[in-house]
């Protein structure tokens, strides 16, 4: 089950997201699956502070205090009783292919694809969902998944939140 929020961030609030990420110098190699090591161009990833990697860049900074932005409204809307576990900001070139995996093995994790462009998709369990900007497509973090690299630009970003769920959550369509 996937359920979507749209218009999570105003415009304003997104196309600042955009910028940050734009002149964020702290982008590098993601790997998507272990097993392809950098054998596979997955893109990049930019990790802000976080409770699992600090960093301390002014722009890292900014990027979290968004990502809270985005997590907490989509947490409110919902009524979820859940912490975030980790940031992942992704790009995607032209050239990069993603490959499919899971954020979290266990049930009472949620993932989060929030939309910051309107150029590809993320396939969740074998389903193309097209990006809508400042969309948000919410799904159980133990289902295979993957990114695209843009269709029609050089580029596109999204982020990734992992939420612990801290009681039972029940997705809607």
């Amino acid at each position: 089950m996937i359920q979507k929020i749209d218009e999570v961030l105003d415009r304003k609030e997104n196309e600042n997201l955009k910028q940050l990420l734009l002149i964020c110098s702290d982008w590098r190699i993601s790997i998507d699956n272990a097993e392809n090591g950098y054998t596979v161009d997955n893109g990049f990833c930019c990790i802000p502070q976080s409770k699992q990697d600090i960093n301390t860049s002014k722009e890292n900074k900014e990027l979290t205090e968004i990502a809270d932005k985005i997590a907490a409204r989509i947490k409110e809307k919902l009524n979820l009783n859940a912490n975030v576990v980790r940031y992942y900001y992704n790009l995607y070139t032209k050239s990069a292919v993603g490959s499919l995996h899971v954020d979290e093995n266990d049930d009472n994790f949620l993932s989060i694809v929030y939309s910051i462009d309107d150029d590809g998709y993320t396939i969740i369990n074998d389903e193309k969902h097209y990006d809508k900007p400042r969309q948000a497509k919410i799904f159980n973090s133990n289902i295979l998944h993957c990114g695209s690299p843009p269709i029609y630009n050089k580029f596109r970003f999204n982020l990734n939140i992992v939420l612990e769920l801290k009681e039972n959550y029940e997705l809607k369509p």
